[in-house]
């Protein structure tokens, strides 16, 4: 698949964009803070529903446009799936707060939804178009806490497989209520035995969530071999482990039947029970789950050397793409921000070659030079500046323009 046109509505640092977006490899390149990422961010929105690095929907809005009262922010895509024609569209509705005590603003916001032209939930647009996105960030996978590798299984493998996200979701409604339900016994105020239904609930949607990671992660495993060995030209070896929660209660070995899994499940859910009353919170299940990383068999957030471990990181994005593709037999669009900082040059190189075959990729950098003349002479290189997208732009004397491209530009909120 790949992603035709990108329409841009007071989003981020953009007033208003129309991008004609050209197949093979785009570079998006500009000085910091001008909008680079807000694009990539843009196209991941539209994938997830959901931004990267945003903390509420409101922050997507650009502000001069809630300050005016006009705060509806639209990201819009069009996609080319086989010979379908997809369109997507993220509408958000924002509207200044009152201040706080303290004199600040907020902004509230609401988030619509649509898949050419018709109203969807969030769980009904993930998956319309995969895109996969790598960012400076992506480091915390290996060195960051647990629950930043579970949300990236989970945005992963819900991608390709509504089952699991549906039976993730479930899963996080029901222990909160199983949560609220063990304080309320701790307090004297509900029976031990209210827990069986909400223990059975938490059995069979959490063993589809740990079966369905484990072999996720199998195969993510195989791939981020294959992508490490290349980007390190063979001088390393990267392993990647699913490190379930309930593997420890099960004597160190998961089952790998649904039946026999949920009988480990059940079984120790009532061995932890009293200290989960004591605990007020729900201890055994995927929701402590982990993955690990070894980098020459060492772990590579202890051993690993910054580059190593960004290269890990990188080679993880490159293998769920492959995933994406292998599960959904569509290629996904890459998103890759700024990924040649901190690699010295051997490591760009073999980096940049790995990215030659890309069906669709779009690459921010605000170092142009760390690019080969070889490289930019196939991709499409595009100015951003202050929230303006340029295209006609000729580097080393190539002249690198996508065929009729269109843009409307939008001056920048600095």
């Amino acid at each position: 698949m790949r992603l035709t046109h990108l329409t841009l509505t007071n989003f981020r640092n953009f007033a208003r964009a129309e991008l004609d977006l050209p197949p093979g490899i785009s570079v998006f390149w500009g000085e910091n803070a001008q909008g680079k990422t807000n694009l990539l961010e843009a196209i991941y929105l539209l994938a997830t529903t959901r931004s990267p690095r945003a903390a509420s929907d409101a922050e997507l809005v650009r502000w001069d446009a809630v300050e005016d009262g006009l705060g509806v922010m639209r990201v819009a895509g069009r996609a080319l799936r086989g010979r379908a024609e997809l369109h997507v569209e993220v509408t958000v509705m924002a509207r200044e707060a009152e201040s706080s005590p303290l004199g600040e603003a907020a902004a509230h916001a609401a988030k619509r939804l649509r898949v050419n032209g018709l109203p969807r939930r969030a769980s009904e647009v993930i998956g319309h178009i995969l895109a996969v996105l790598f960012t400076a960030q992506d480091i915390d996978l290996l060195t960051g806490s647990p629950a930043g590798r579970r949300r990236y299984l989970d945005i992963t493998v819900a991608q390709v497989d509504h089952a699991y996200l549906r039976a993730l979701q479930r899963y996080q409604r029901v222990m909160q209520q199983r949560n609220v339900l063990l304080r309320r016994i701790g307090e004297g105020r509900a029976r031990p035995e209210q827990l069986l239904p909400w223990n059975e609930e938490l059995v069979v949607q959490g063993t589809t969530i740990t079966l369905a990671r484990a072999a996720a992660v199998a195969e993510l495993d195989r791939q981020a071999r294959d992508v490490y060995a290349a980007l390190s030209e063979g001088r390393e070896e990267l392993t990647v482990r699913y490190a379930p929660q309930l593997a420890e209660e099960c004597g160190g070995s998961l089952p790998t039947t649904p039946e026999a899994l949920r009988n480990r499940f059940r079984e120790a859910l009532q061995r932890r029970q009293g200290r989960e009353i004591a605990a007020g919170v729900s201890l055994v299940g995927p929701h402590r789950d982990d993955l690990r990383f070894a980098i020459g068999g060492r772990p590579a957030d202890s051993f690993g050397s910054r580059a190593q471990q960004r290269t890990a990181a990188l080679a993880l994005r490159l293998a769920e793409a492959r995933f994406l593709r292998d599960r959904a037999g569509e290629t996904p669009v890459l998103l890759l921000d700024d990924i040649l900082s901190e690699l010295d040059e051997r490591r760009r190189a073999a980096v940049l070659h790995t990215l030659t075959d890309a069906e669709q990729a779009f690459i921010t950098t605000a170092e142009i030079d760390r690019f080969s003349p070889d490289f930019l002479r196939q991709a499409a290189v595009f100015r951003v500046a202050g929230g303006r997208v340029q295209f006609h732009l000729t580097v080393e004397g190539q002249d690198t323009t996508p065929s009729a491209p269109s843009v409307v530009p939008a001056p920048a909120e600095l």
